[in-house]
């Protein structure tokens, strides 16, 4: 399973009901192109009949998996979620991208600032799901340097290397 697979499998990690429907849900959505781009076609070819192409399935696939941010957001608003979920989530899709082991509690509110400017405690509401989820883990501070020290993080290890699956499931 390739990286970007294993990714796509673990934001339904907490889907788990949503996202077991998600794979009916993508074969019919390919079903429904499939007889959309046959449709108002002058042949008398019944579209039933001819087997669904590649071009249908790979259109349903882009389609679910730009479903599946949409459906945690709504699934986060419907549970009383104050947002700490996604702004959780954007972090550790941030944190994934830059493989860092560890990071600062500063470095991640200057990516974002656009995000918390108006309001810190966002930011720390996000880090609290993440560091209460096991992604991160508060360092302790060493003394030494001058000024206030920036709190940091310990990244959980699969954020910088993801397991490998391999074999069959």
């Amino acid at each position: 399973m390739s990286s970007s697979k294993f990714r796509f499998c673990l934001c339904l990690a907490s889907l788990t009901d949503w996202g077991g429907k998600l794979v009916g849900l993508t074969a019919r959505l390919a079903a429904v192109i499939h007889l959309a781009k046959w449709a108002g076609r002058d042949e008398q070819v019944d579209p039933c009949l001819i087997p669904l192409g590649v071009d249908s399935i790979e259109a349903a696939l882009a389609i679910a998996r730009w479903a599946v941010p949409h459906a945690r957001a709504s699934i986060g608003l419907m549970a009383g979620d104050d947002g700490a979920v996604i702004d959780a989530d954007a972090i550790l899709r941030w944190l994934r991208k830059r493989e860092a082991a560890q990071v600062s509690r500063r470095d991640i509110g200057q990516q974002f600032r656009s995000r918390f400017d108006r309001d810190e405690k966002r930011l720390d509401r996000g880090l609290e799901v993440l560091v209460d989820r096991g992604w991160l883990r508060p360092v302790d501070q060493q003394g030494g340097r001058p000024g206030r020290p920036s709190l940091r993080f310990d990244c959980h290890p699969s954020i910088t290397n993801p397991p490998r699956v391999t074999g069959v499931l």
